[in-house]
């Protein structure tokens, strides 16, 4: 849902086009806008003034279902928030991060982290995205209630993100942080996620027994199912959930992505024995064709039903 990576601009722009009816905002080299003009012809200019965009057909239902909750949602929480500036152009999953950090407060106090390790944990396994004195530390500090990050991490890095909900039917173990952004669709589905950060797995050495299903979620690439490997050496009853996005492949050699498969080695090296038939099948495919699923473009809810718990 966050693969746009629009910014507070573009998605005020979008909700001005819905409720005003134009915006002469300068959004139209964003990607994602680009396709929404060009493409899916959603939006056009106003007759006469290129300088105006104004909706076309179509637009107010597509808005609606994607955007219309959410931008209300992020006012309102800008809104409790007072230091948090709209004019700070976050990004829509920077947003999404500094919800989750509000909601996980607590827990986050408890593992003291360092300003790198939290970058680490938090914004997609890059220890250097939270620059030093920005507004989104500023706005991190705040939220926690804290002058600075600790200058040193702990020796036994113990960081696990977990989203209680009442009445878990199963665990789901995410390679990448997002599904959390979305902690209403995990609980109403009764979902436990827990997140570990990437290949960051040590801290699994330590978990009491574990009484429900447990199944992990991860990027359909080398790396993300090396991952899976080592996770299901320290719980053996973990399996890993199929992906939904099959038809959503990516080329290995997309922008931003440093996973290949090992050509050379048979089943890129996998271990064959631990995976079902139907999940070889699909990774044979994926060798085959250069490519990978990324986890976000999975459904959660649709791969848990197919499970039939």
């Amino acid at each position: 849902m966050l693969n746009e990576n629009l910014s507070w601009r573009e998605l005020k722009a979008l909700n001005d086009l819905y409720h005003k009816r134009f915006t002469r905002a300068k959004i139209q080299k964003h990607p994602y806008i680009k396709f929404l003009f060009e493409v899916k012809g959603l939006i056009d200019h106003k007759p006469a003034n290129t300088r105006v965009l104004v909706p076309a057909t179509n637009f107010d239902s597509f808005y609606k279902e994607r955007f219309e909750s959410h931008f209300q949602e992020y006012l309102d929480f800008f809104n409790q928030y007072t230091f948090l500036k709209p004019q700070s152009n976050y990004k829509e999953r920077d947003i999404r991060v500094l919800m989750l950090i509000a909601n996980q407060k607590e827990q986050i106090l408890e593992q003291q982290y360092s300003r790198k390790k939290f970058s680490n944990h938090f914004f997609e396994e890059d220890a250097k995205y939270l620059i030093p004195e920005s507004s989104l530390e500023k706005a991190i500090l705040n939220i926690l209630d804290l002058k600075q990050f600790v200058g040193v991490d702990p020796k036994d890095l113990q960081y696990r993100t977990v989203l209680d909900c009442e009445t878990p039917k199963l665990i789901v173990l995410c390679e990448n942080l997002d599904f959390l952004l979305y902690p209403e669709v995990a609980r109403e589905h009764n979902i436990w996620l827990w997140y570990v950060g990437g290949n960051n797995i040590k801290k699994l050495d330590h978990l009491p027994s574990i009484d429900y299903p447990i199944f992990y979620s991860c990027d359909w690439d080398y790396h993300g199912l090396v991952i899976y490997q080592r996770i299901q050496e320290k719980i053996p009853k973990i399996k890993l959930l199929y992906p939904s996005a099959i038809g959503k492949a990516k080329s290995v050699y997309s922008k931003n992505h440093n996973s290949d498969w090992h050509y050379d080695q048979s089943f890129s090296g996998l271990d064959n024995t631990i995976y079902s038939e139907s999940t070889i099948q699909l990774i044979k495919q994926l060798i085959s064709k250069k490519q990978w699923i990324e986890e976000e473009s999975n459904d959660l809810v649709k791969m848990v039903d197919e499970l039939k718990i």
